[in-house]
């Protein structure tokens, strides 16, 4: 059962009540409160209640949403969220003519919920039409500096910025190559390379992983469909 509030100027689509029922048994309860247009609550109530509805009920779970507000620069984007483990994720935008970067924190919050004591963080430097240049995660730890566990560069071969090298912290990387209906080949950070076949019109015809020299060949029917698989290894051939 869903109950819908429209008078509420703040997402009218959400049901503000869901009741999960089998048979006539009621067996659990959400519920969803948007006191404004910057906070609301996710409820899943501790028990069934068949009338004096109290989504603030000890016991149940409440998931508190922030939203930055309408004078702000990124009004209507998730600020914060906050679980009923008592864990949070903040969450921080920052844009210029070039880049865009996202920040998201995730762990204990301070009290002003616009960062974590403990957890990590996780910065993503966008490009102009979305793709990711860089990804960064650091422990977060109070007393001492974050620390830097795991950084993802991305460097992109091709003007719509599809192929693309990524460099990761150990100094190892990986390549994407793409064509006009898929990749190409795939080169792993071990070396392992995956190379892609397509057909006439545009289909996934062979697969073939280097330096093992296995190919993978589809057998496709006229819509497209797999019927059939061949897989040929160092003269060997297995349908």
């Amino acid at each position: 059962m869903f109950r819908f509030l429209p008078h509420c100027t703040a997402w009218r689509d959400r049901a503000r009540m869901v009741t999960q029922e089998i048979g006539s048994t009621g067996t659990g309860q959400w519920f969803f409160l948007a006191p404004t247009n910057t906070t609301n609550f996710d409820i899943q109530a501790a028990s069934y209640a068949s009338s004096s509805f109290s989504p603030f009920a000890a016991g149940n779970l409440i998931t508190t949403n922030r939203f930055y507000p309408t004078n702000d620069v990124n009004a209507g984007r998730l600020q914060s969220q906050s679980r009923p483990d008592g864990t949070s994720t903040i969450y921080v935008y920052g844009t210029n003519a070039t880049y865009r970067t996202n920040v998201v924190m995730t762990g204990e919050a301070n009290s002003g919920f616009t960062g974590v004591l403990y957890g990590w963080s996780n910065v993503t430097v966008l490009g102009t039409v979305g793709q990711v240049l860089v990804n960064q995660v650091y422990a977060v730890q109070p007393g001492a500096a974050n620390l830097l566990i795991a950084e993802d560069d991305y460097s992109y071969q091709d003007n719509q910025q599809r192929s693309y090298v990524v460099t990761h912290l150990d100094g190892t990387t990986e390549a994407v190559s793409f064509g006009y209906c898929g990749p190409t080949a795939v080169i792993g950070r071990d070396g392992e390379t995956n190379v892609f076949a397509y057909d006439a019109l545009q289909r996934l015809e062979a697969t073939t992983e280097w330096p093992i020299g296995v190919m993978t060949s589809n057998n496709l029917d006229a819509a497209g469909r797999t019927i059939g698989l061949l897989q040929t290894a160092a003269g060997n051939t297995a349908a």
